[in-house]
Parts: C-alpha cells; sequence; structure tokens
C-alpha cells in the first residue's frame, strides 16, 4: 500500500519534485521492487536521463521523505499528460462533449460520495471517459463524406 501511495505521489507531483523542463517529458509510470520504471518521451530524453539518474533519484527520495527507491529504469513510451494538471490556457472541459444521458448517470453515481475531493476527481474521470463514449458514438453515426460530396456510408 505504501508503494502505491508513493507512485500516486510522484505522478501528481512529477513536475513539482523533478522539475518542469524533465517533468513534461518523462512519466513516473510505477515503482517494483525499490526502482521507479521511468518513462521517456524519446530516445533522446531517455539517453539525457542516464546521465541525471544519480540527480533524479536524490531529488525523488528527498521528496519521499526517506531512500526509497534505490534505482530508475528507464524506457521509451508514451508520456502521460492527462494525468497532468490542466494549462491555464483554456482547456476544454470533457463534460462540453458529454451526452446529457451520460452525465446525468455520472452524476447520480457520484451523489452519494461524501468526500468533496474524491467525489471531484472521481467525476472528472467519469466524464472523462463519457466524452469519450459520447465521441464515439457520434463518429459512429456521422456519415462519412468522399471528395465528391457523396456519403460513403
Amino acid at each position: 500500500m505504501e508503494k502505491r501511495l508513493l507512485e500516486y505521489s510522484l505522478q501528481q507531483h512529477w513536475e513539482n519534485i523533478i522539475g518542469e523542463q524533465i517533468g513534461r517529458h518523462t512519466w513516473p509510470d510505477s515503482i517494483r521492487h525499490q526502482s521507479l520504471f521511468l518513462i521517456a518521451e524519446s530516445s533522446t530524453w531517455l539517453q539525457q536521463l542516464m546521465f541525471l539518474k544519480r540527480e533524479l533519484l536524490a531529488k525523488i527520495n528527498a521528496a519521499a521523505g526517506s531512500q526509497v527507491i534505490t534505482d530508475i529504469v528507464l524506457r521509451v513510451g508514451m508520456v502521460r499528460r492527462d494525468a497532468q494538471p490542466p494549462t491555464e490556457t483554456g482547456d476544454r472541459q470533457p463534460s462540453d462533449a458529454v451526452e446529457p444521458s451520460l452525465a446525468i448517470e455520472v452524476e447520480a453515481s457520484l451523489e452519494h460520495i461524501q468526500d468533496t475531493e474524491l467525489r471531484e476527481r472521481l467525476r472528472r474521470l467519469l466524464m472523462r471517459s463519457a466524452a469519450v463514449i459520447s465521441r464515439r458514438a457520434s463518429l459512429q453515426t456521422e456519415p462519412v463524406s468522399s471528395a465528391s460530396g457523396r456519403s460513403m456510408i
């Protein structure tokens, strides 16, 4: 359980712990056997991070309050930007694209959760998922047009 809390904490505060420049191009994926599995955006970033491992370990362990991470395992992959805080440049709320019936279902499923922060986090997660469902449904019902303007369905 403690390992999962550390993973969550690192993911929530990643850029603050590691620095904005590195944080935007990496993601702390998981912790296993005292090793942090860190995703780098590209092989160039992975190479640079290899030289910075010692500094990264020091920052991570300082944030954790003890020497809980002994190694960093690097790999190239998709950096999860969705879990990072939205920017102030007018990010669209996922609820904008949600079908009303799905939004009602989300709200109904959350009404009994007492913890305000948990309820809001779950609302954002469920609304994001509902937006994806709504988007997929609209793509399946819209006819695809060819260059000549005729429907291809």
